[in-house]
Order: C-alpha cells, then structure tokens, then sequence
C-alpha cells in the first residue's frame, strides 16, 4: 500500500528513498543495496516519470512528484497487490495527468500486478481500469466491469444526485445533470461497515509503519478478501429477481 503520510527525510535524493523500499526502512541501509536494488531502483524511477529526479533530494520535490517516488518505492519488493488511496488527492491538472501516464506505463510494464485505486472523482480513475466498486456509507452501490458499473444511473445513486458520466479517450468524467436535483432515496448509511473498512486500512498502516512486511500482506490479504466478499453479496443481490412491492 502507498501510504501518503509516509516519512521521507528531506535530505534524502529520490532514488535513496525508493531503495529504502527494498528493506522497509526509513533512512537507507546502504550495506544491503548491491548492484540489482539498485538498478531496480533507477528503473521505477523512470517508469514513473521521474528518472530526472534520481539525484534530486525528495524535499526539494513537488507534491505529485513525491508521490510518483513513493509508488516507486512501493513497487521495489514487486508486490502482487498496490493499493492507492486517492493518488491524485491535492494535485494540479499537469501532475494528476502525469500520474496517470505513470500508472499506465506501469500496467503496461508489470501486467500481473493488480493495481486497486481509491477515488472521489472518476476523473482520476486510469484508463487501464477493467473493474470498479461504488461504495456509499460503507455499502456496496454497484460492482462488475467498469463499463458496466460507471452508468450515469449508478453513480447518481451512490452521490446522491443526478450525475452524467461521460468517457473519452478511455477517460471518465462527470458532472451535475440538469438542476441536480437529487435522488429521493440518497446514498445508504452504514456506519459499521465504513468502520470495517477503516480498520481494514488502519492494520495495513500500522502493520507497515513498523517494519512488518508480513503482517502487512496479511492485512492486505484479509482486507482485499472483505472487499471481494462486497463484491459477491452486490452481485448476487443484483442477481435476484426484485419482488413486486404489496399494494397499500
């Protein structure tokens, strides 16, 4: 998981914070980087657009460019799952659009990675995106292959109000439709199930934060499970006939 409140010493160039990556350090154990960490290194750096930056310290770095070099590091023990919570968060037009170039250079380069970005906006969303899961208040709104899932309909009832979606050029955009009136029912309230989720993330964090790649990837595991099983209970919900409502 790219954590984005991860610490990276100020005075560290790029390239030292993506090999803390390969040890799960915060500063660098140069004894244990040979010649292959440290090619791998340069070579995340270039797939997320940053090659420039290799000598460049990480606090003299924009914010989407620290966080290109934090997937990076992400990326330096070749995990099977990265997990981005909102990439794009606090970004300008030039560094979200950078992002997600990154992101699809990096589908191109490691196709068996399985890549979960959480957004807001589908405007963040990567044109690589096969799957999508609209969550509102913890529920599950809507699940499956994302051109089935990112309807104007669906996306309206997970926000609350009338939304169009629009995709061009493989990207996704939405915007208010008509007066924006909103939708009667409004997005579902189910605290203890956005709590489950916030705990799910919390294990992973803390599993990270001290150094436990282990219990990380179990935390991820147990995490992505919960998700799946979302995903299942949406479809066989949607799966069933509705029943026709009792006349009053």
């Amino acid at each position: 998981m790219v954590d984005q409140a991860l610490r990276m010493p100020d005075e560290l160039t790029a390239e030292a914070v993506v090999l803390t990556g390969a040890t799960g350090s915060v500063q660098p154990l140069w004894e244990r980087y040979r010649a292959p960490e440290r090619a791998r290194a340069r070579e995340l750096l270039e797939l997320m657009g940053c090659a420039h930056l290799g000598a460049r310290r990480v606090g003299t770095c924009s914010q989407g460019e620290r966080g290109r070099v934090r997937i990076a590091r992400a990326l330096m023990p070749s995990p099977r799952l990265l997990l981005l919570d909102e990439p794009a968060s606090g970004l300008d037009l030039a560094a979200r659009e950078l992002l997600l170039a990154a992101l699809g250079e990096l589908a191109a380069f490691e196709p068996e990675l399985a890549t979960v970005v959480v957004s807001h906006r589908l405007e963040d969303l990567p044109p690589h995106t096969t799957h999508a899961l609209l969550l509102a208040g913890g529920e599950v709104m809507a699940a499956g292959e994302v051109g089935a899932v990112l309807t104007g309909e669906a996306v309206s009832a997970c926000f609350g109000l009338a939304v169009e979606v629009r995709r061009h050029d493989g990207r996704w955009l939405a915007s208010m439709s008509g007066d924006g009136a909103a939708c009667l029912s409004g997005p579902p309230r189910h605290p203890e199930r956005r709590v489950a989720s916030i705990a799910g993330h919390r294990r992973i964090l803390e599993a990270l934060r001290s150094h436990d790649p282990e219990a990380a990837s179990a935390a991820a595991a147990e995490h992505v499970t919960a998700v799946q099983q979302h995903v299942l209970q949406a479809s066989e919900k949607a799966a069933q006939p509705k029943r026709p409502r009792a006349q009053e």
